[in-house]
């Protein structure tokens, strides 16, 4: 899974109870389905360093040196899911942008 401007949206999710029902089940369609009540204005993604395998704390790193910023969290997302394709053997490689569950079902609720 990699996670960016949809999943940051997961933070409106509380209390503690809450979040672990949330995450029990379909992650993915879920975090992008949280989208439909948080729409950023914009939305700045922090590419500087990467993890291409593992993550949220440790994996391999990769340096891009990038700033994405965009007014749509998929549209950020699917550009982040580029950016990790670049190295080889990220944990993404081969499969389609538009295919990972997260950002197909944001494309599909159109967001």
């Amino acid at each position: 899974m990699s996670s960016g401007a949809i999943k940051l949206s997961r933070g409106f999710v509380k209390p503690f109870f809450d979040q672990i029902t949330f995450h029990m089940r379909h992650l993915h369609e879920k975090l992008a389905e949280l989208g439909l009540i948080t729409k950023p204005d914009s939305v700045i993604m922090d590419a500087r360093k990467v993890f291409i395998t593992g993550g949220p704390a440790r994996g391999e790193l990769r340096e891009p040196s990038l700033i994405l910023a965009s007014g749509n969290q998929t549209a950020i997302d699917v550009e982040g899911v580029k950016v990790l394709q670049r190295y080889s053997g990220n944990t993404l490689e081969g499969k389609s942008v538009r295919d990972l569950r997260q950002i197909k079902h944001s494309i599909e609720l159109r967001l």
